[in-house]
């Protein structure tokens, strides 16, 4: 055979494997579920894992999946206007968040969420913007206000009740928001009303100084790990943060409670992007 028409074959053998092996990655799309929103739970990127901690790879791989199978990212606003019923979400709809405000949002997370024109929220604990010693550094004023301009969302982590402590004098601990605190240079537990202040305080100086600094409305809340209790949820409610944030997995309906909306741990190192759909396969 002319050996012309040996390397002309060769290359179509070629462009018609690769084109398959294309056509082979995006297969598998279909509705999953309609009417719900499924929400994804991220911490800190970095490219040594651990904990909730997760490589740029491994998230850049979790964002190519939910293309791939079909699924829809959804903004902040869209996902507020599905709540409120104002507005229907296409199906397989998903909205990412993130929580704490490390600064690796901004190098490794926006990058890839901006250049597939995806949108995540972050919720900060406002004591530590800006925080760039002696911790993992932190998310400024200026990185967020960039980061609003194309399309990530900034809501409150609390101001600074991101903590567990103390709640007898037996040293037991529980999370700083959800529970009163052992006040141990008076050997005694807070009382409600101090609870109450003190709680209170926080979530609003939080809303007050993202709203100031950002120019943006704050009343999504997420609880941190994700324990809260209904005098949280009464205080929220009384300062505007109308919708909270937990941990429970499960998908968001219209019928969803507010005050509880699920999401799905996806920031876990043994979490591979067919894990992620299955993980959102299993909460619906």
């Amino acid at each position: 055979m002319n050996k012309t028409i040996i390397v002309t074959i060769a290359a179509a053998v070629i462009v018609f494997v690769f084109l398959s092996g294309c056509g082979e990655t995006k297969r598998d799309t279909g509705e999953y579920y309609k009417g719900k929103v499924a929400v994804l739970m991220y911490h800190h990127i970095d490219h040594h894992e651990g904990g909730a901690t997760i490589t740029p790879a491994r998230f850049e791989e979790h964002l190519d999946t939910l293309l791939y199978k079909g699924y829809n990212v959804i903004s902040l606003d869209h996902f507020r206007s599905f709540l409120k019923g104002e507005m229907e979400v296409p199906s397989n709809a998903v909205l990412i968040t993130f929580d704490d405000g490390y600064e690796s949002f901004y190098q490794y997370a926006y990058p890839l969420l901006k250049e597939r024109e995806m949108s995540a929220t972050m919720f900060m604990i406002v004591k530590h913007i800006s925080a760039k010693e002696g911790q993992i550094p932190k998310l400024d004023w200026s990185q967020m206000q960039e980061m609003i301009g194309n399309g990530m969302y900034f809501q409150s982590h609390t101001y600074d009740s991101h903590f567990y402590h103390e709640i007898d004098e037996k040293g037991k601990k529980d999370a700083a928001l959800a529970a009163r605190g052992y006040l141990a240079d008076e050997k005694r537990v807070e009382t409600e009303e101090e609870y109450t202040t003190r709680v209170y305080e926080d979530l609003k100086k939080s809303k007050e100084l993202l709203e100031q600094g950002l120019d943006v409305y704050i009343d999504f809340f997420s609880a941190p790990y994700g324990r809260k209790n209904q005098k949280v949820d009464e205080i929220s409610k009384d300062i505007g943060l109308d919708y909270i944030f937990t941990i429970v997995p499960g998908l968001v309906s219209t019928a969803a409670n507010p005050m509880a909306l699920p999401r799905i741990n996806a920031g876990s190192p043994d979490i591979d992007g067919d894990k992620l759909h299955q993980l959102i396969e299993k909460a619906k």
